[in-house]
């Protein structure tokens, strides 16, 4: 249908700026994916320090929202990891139980002195 005053002129651009909208979100979404968010150090208490690497984990094909925000906060120190939790099922222990992936108890898997 023409609109009188280039309607359809308008329409065709105003669509053309929406698909190349969606395009360059979805390119960027996959850059940040396939590059990962930086590594991650928890201090450790006794064991040595852990690096929790993006990296590893997205080469796994998991994505940022299988672990965030449901198993993890987005701010530092606020979910509250402890290894008490992690070997009752919590956090990485979601994961991590010898089933889905590797299970905590081999501490220098994770723990770096």
């Amino acid at each position: 249908m023409m609109v009188k005053g280039g309607g359809n002129v308008r329409f065709t651009k105003i669509l053309f700026m929406l698909v190349l909208i969606a395009f360059l979100g979805l390119f960027l979404h996959n850059l940040i994916q396939a590059a990962g968010p930086p590594d991650v150090t928890f201090t450790a208490k006794t064991q040595g320090d852990v690096t929790f690497k993006h990296s590893v984990h997205l080469e796994k094909k998991l994505v940022c929202k299988d672990c965030h925000l449901g198993i993890f906060k987005m701010k530092k120190g606020g979910s509250g990891v402890t290894m008490d939790a992690i070997n009752k099922g919590e956090f990485c222990g979601k994961c991590h139980n010898g089933q889905k992936a590797f299970a905590t108890t081999d501490c220098a898997k994770c723990h770096k002195k």
